[in-house]
This record gives structure tokens, C-alpha cells and sequence, in this order.
């Protein structure tokens, strides 16, 4: 995926590697968050004693950038895997639960609206909420079929989460251009 992209973004587009390097090394992170036995001390090791930080390595600058690009907006699709049937319903203790704790700590670390896909249904909301923390909400909440999108082939209904960052003046505006909450 990160190859192709890189053949088809605009040359002043930032394309990260590992989305856990918001906590610096980032398989050395993963470890850590996959070494705290229960969920509460994920939450523990997020929110009071991972550091943030601000450049990670760009593939396509080949070198340090900051994270903080000026984008207007994150895109997302949450690692549920541990929660489905493929995914052996490791649930909060799978592998998966630290990049989504990663996607909400470097958006609400940059102050950013987020959009992520959600395919999964078994996934907690609270797990996203507390991933993104406090300043996030789900103004919107979609369920839609692939069918509806143009993917007749996969038949197995997603949910899609809008979350909007309460601080952000152009969320706010679009919000109240487009009727949405």
C-alpha cells in the first residue's frame, strides 16, 4: 500500500511509516503497550507516560518530518482485526489495539479531525473513544454496505466513524455548513 501511494501522491505529501513512532521508536512502543496486562494500564501507559513526538521518518522525503504538516484532516481505518473471528477475538489484549491508540494519540496530540472506517462491529465504541480521548466526539455514524460504494463483490456491512475535534474552527464551520452536529 505505502508503495503505491508513493507513486501517486502529490510530491509535497507526507507519507509515514510506522504510526506507533508518535511514541518514538515504535516497535519498542508496540512491545511496551503489548507488555501491560490489563487495558486500564494501556490506557495508563497512553495517556500519562508515552511521549509524543513530532517528526517521524517520510517515505516519501526520505528523511525526519514533522508530523504537523498542515493537513486538515487525519484518515483512518481502526485495527479491529483483534476483536473479529479472523482475528482470533483477542480483543483488547491482541496486537492490534496499540496502532489504534497510536491513530488517536497523534491525532488529538495535533489537534485534528479524524475520519476512520470501521468494519468490524464487535469493536467498543469506548475502545475509540478512549483511544481518541476527552476532546473527540462521533457526530456521525454510518452503516453502509460496500455495495453502496461501489464493492458489490464484499457483502458484509461497515460502520463508519466521523470523529470531529471539539477545538478545530473548520470542523465547526463545515459542521454547520453541511447541517451536520
Amino acid at each position: 500500500m505505502q508503495t503505491a501511494l508513493l507513486h501517486r501522491l502529490p510530491p509535497t505529501a507526507h507519507l509515514f511509516t510506522d504510526i506507533m513512532e508518535i511514541f518514538g521508536e515504535g516497535p519498542t512502543w508496540h512491545r511496551r503497550f503489548m507488555d501491560q496486562p490489563e487495558y486500564e494500564d494501556k490506557l495508563n501507559l497512553l495517556w500519562n507516560v508515552a511521549p509524543r513526538q513530532t517528526h517521524g521518518y517520510c517515505l516519501q522525503h526520505d528523511m525526519m518530518c514533522p508530523f504537523q504538516t498542515g493537513a486538515s484532516g487525519r484518515v483512518g481505518g481502526t485495527p479491529c482485526q483483534d476483536f473479529s473471528s479472523s482475528g482470533l477475538r483477542k480483543q483488547l489484549a491482541g496486537p492490534q489495539l496499540p496502532p489504534l491508540l497510536a491513530f488517536g494519540a497523534k491525532s488529538s496530540s495535533l489537534m485534528t479531525p479524524a475520519a476512520g472506517l470501521e468494519c468490524v462491529k464487535e469493536l467498543p465504541g469506548y475502545v475509540v473513544m478512549d483511544a481518541f480521548g476527552p476532546d473527540y466526539s462521533w457526530p456521525l455514524a454510518v452503516h453502509m454496505t460496500p455495495s453502496d460504494v461501489g464493492f458489490h463483490c464484499i457483502n458484509r456491512t461497515r460502520k463508519g466513524f466521523n470523529l470531529k475535534w471539539f477545538c478545530s474552527f473548520d470542523v465547526c464551520r463545515l459542521s454547520r455548513n453541511t447541517g451536520n452536529s
